[in-house]
């Protein structure tokens, strides 16, 4: 099971699949091949039609041709993306979505503070508003060893205990829990934005 997983993420990144003239790029935040069969091949089956690459790998023409971009999650151990220069999400306009490691990326670019929040399992959050979830309270799964704060120019559109959950400015959004796991809905309307 564990090589046929291993084998749809290579296809994926082999062939440039397409939804009509939508792109969908998925940039794998995992420090290792077998974390993307728990992180990156749930979004890909999912999504079905997309490109996956791994973060360290990713190029201007990889960021220009995409039309919707998704950071996906790490395992809680697995922390080297916080090292990486993430400065270059600041100039996507295009749809944007970083999954828990994804939305710390997105903090670690607009110089929010990494904080410690340590979650696993399943927690309920009350959502605002927002153009990928209607507002209502949401049953998730969270799966994280940190946090951020409120980068500046976001929108809390979520929050547990203080700590936000789900953000957003303009197209751009981050999430600390894990759609690919419960709330595909969410994946679904965030592959609709323009």
């Amino acid at each position: 099971q564990n090589k046929n997983a291993r084998n749809n993420i290579r296809e994926s990144r082999r062939k440039s699949r397409h939804r009509g003239s939508t792109m969908i790029l998925i940039l794998s935040l995992c420090a290792d091949k077998l974390s993307e069969e728990e992180f990156v091949l749930p979004l890909v089956n999912i999504i079905g039609k997309c490109v996956t690459k791994q973060y360290t790998k990713i190029t201007k023409e990889d960021i220009d041709k995409a039309t919707h971009i998704i950071l996906s999650g790490t395992p809680l151990q697995d922390n080297t993306y916080q090292e990486n220069d993430w400065t270059w999400i600041r100039n996507i306009k295009k749809p944007f979505l970083g999954i828990c490691a994804g939305m710390h990326a997105i903090g670690i670019a607009y110089n929010a503070k990494i904080v410690k929040a340590p979650r696993i399992g399943m927690t309920t959050i009350n959502v605002k508003e927002s153009s990928i979830l209607p507002k209502g309270t949401y049953d998730v799964y969270e799966l994280h060893q940190y946090g951020i704060t409120t980068p500046k120019g976001f929108t809390v559109l979520a929050e547990r205990e203080g700590m936000p959950v789900m953000i957003q400015n303009k197209n751009m959004y981050g999430i600390l829990f894990h759609p690919e796991v419960r709330m595909e809905e969410l994946l679904n309307n965030f592959l609709h934005l323009k």
